[in-house]
């Protein structure tokens, strides 16, 4: 009879191997939820880091490598309509408002011709878009291109200092995006 005991577990001794599983199991299950939590928030903020600073080097971009480019700042809605970009860059530009206009000026030398367009940034109902047009082209610019959505901001144009603010649901940015050294 010994002998067929320690052969078989006990009562007590499966009670206790069974709660020493589940308690590692736990604690395995546990551990590995919130690394993968984590991950998913670090991702996240990272994915929308790059989003952001992807919006910011098309600005620069654009700026950049066209010289001669004007910059006129404007706070637009809906209500008002803008009839022609060109009577922008006819005043003075405002210093803050939530579209940005750069008129860029392109020579074709095969035509001996100047043309005139436009790229337009926008923030607008928790997205920005950018719109590009042509000089005469109608315009309207708010079927632009979504390039970030659930954020708010405006652009700040003074002291001939470009800067985007820009509010996300959890950051808030603030980028220097060109200084005019005239």
């Amino acid at each position: 009879m010994y002998m067929n005991k320690n052969k078989a577990f006990s009562l007590v001794e499966i009670i206790i191997a069974i709660s020493l599983t589940l308690i590692v199991g736990s604690i395995c299950l546990i551990t590995f939820y919130s690394m993968n939590k984590s991950f998913l928030v670090m991702n996240k903020t990272y994915k929308r880091d790059k989003e952001i600073a992807s919006f910011r080097d098309l600005l620069v971009s654009h700026i950049k490598w066209n010289e001669g480019v004007e910059i006129r700042i404007s706070n637009v809605s809906k209500n008002q309509n803008i009839n022609s970009l060109g009577n922008l860059f006819l005043k003075e530009s405002e210093k803050e408002g939530n579209l940005l206009v750069l008129k860029i000026q392109a020579y074709n030398e095969t035509g001996k011709t100047t043309s005139r367009y436009y790229r337009c940034f926008l923030f607008y109902e928790d997205k920005v878009s950018i719109s590009y047009f042509d000089e005469g082209d109608i315009v309207n610019l708010f079927n632009g291109t979504v390039i970030l959505e659930n954020c708010s901001g405006k652009f700040n144009f003074d002291n001939n200092i470009l800067k985007f603010y820009l509010k996300d649901k959890e950051k808030e940015y603030e980028e220097i995006l060109y200084y005019d050294q005239k």
